[in-house]
């Protein structure tokens, strides 16, 4: 499907976070290339593999130290818990697929278009000019009767609009504290890799607690090559564990201004249909079928 500027505003806070770690849902007409996302998975998988196996190896070093035990259940449980997030989201990628179809069509059914700009500077005009007992007044009152159709439209535009700042706004936050607490928290190990360069095997710690059987991954270039591999990893999965609680925000932020709109639909019910039964009995209808479709 199609995107277009309301949609880019709605998900790109969070859109390059999923393309890099490989949960894109591939549903546009132009996607993103898949090797791209497909070489990143592996990366991710293979980076942060390298860190919570050598966490539990340490771990199983320190069973009989309860102290150090859960010292080291603080960090070995993470890594693999952010891991798993991807691996579920990827399993469930066709139900991401179903609710970015959905986040589209939705959008697309609200999207302004020259018929809507054009009506709407009309209507203006008219009101500005003329009175409704002048002449022009079946001109008038044929476009004002356009443009109600129209009001619609630009009413559940702002609603949606409005739940997507929100998630925008959030997604931006989320990212600026994700990557700034990874800055504080790899400022030390860069520091003692780029400046200090420790020789001294004993002074050596890896970035996360962790072991891998033996000193000889403490001498160089070992050390610095693993080093990196875990602070990479690290932020990797930063990433991946970013971009599923993302998604879900988004979603569920677009989610509740659908059901704001269905809530208006059923709220002015009566000021649409008037009297007319058949016209409640077909409005119903309608606005249960998208309710049931909104809880599916």
């Amino acid at each position: 499907m199609e995107r277009n500027e309301d949609i880019d505003y709605a998900i790109n806070a969070n859109r390059w976070a999923l393309i890099f770690c490989g949960l894109w849902p591939y549903h546009e007409i132009q996607n993103p290339p898949r090797l791209f996302s497909k070489i990143m998975s592996i990366l991710l998988y293979i980076l942060s593999a390298n860190i919570y196996l050598s966490q539990f190896t340490a771990l199983y070093e320190v069973l009989g130290n309860r102290d150090e035990l859960i010292d080291n259940l603080t960090y070995s449980l993470v890594i693999p818990f952010m891991q798993l997030k991807s691996i579920v989201g990827r399993m469930q990628l066709d139900k991401f697929r179903t609710l970015y179809l959905q986040l589209y069509t939705d959008w697309h059914e609200v999207s302004l278009n020259k018929k809507n700009e054009v009506c709407k500077v009309t209507i203006m005009f008219y009101q500005f000019l003329f009175l409704r007992n002048c002449i022009f007044s079946n001109i008038y009152l044929y476009i004002f009767i356009n443009f109600q159709n129209d009001s619609e439209i630009f009413e559940k535009r702002k609603i949606m609009r409005a739940y997507a700042k929100s998630g925008r706004y959030l997604c931006i936050g989320l990212t600026i504290m994700m990557y700034a607490t990874a800055a504080f928290f790899f400022a030390e190990p860069i520091y003692y890799l780029i400046v200090e360069r420790r020789t001294n095997i004993a002074e050596r710690y890896f970035p996360y607690p962790s072991s891998y059987g033996t000193d000889l991954m403490k001498e160089t270039p070992f050390f610095e090559v693993l080093s990196w591999m875990q602070i990479i990893g690290g932020n990797f999965c930063l990433t991946a564990n970013y971009a599923t609680d993302s998604s879900i925000t988004v979603t569920l932020l677009h989610l509740c201004g659908q059901l704001e709109v269905l809530a208006n639909a059923w709220r002015d019910l009566f000021k649409i249909t008037g009297n007319d039964k058949k016209l409640i009995n077909y409005q119903v209808q309608e606005l249960v079928k998208r309710h049931l479709h909104l809880i599916k």
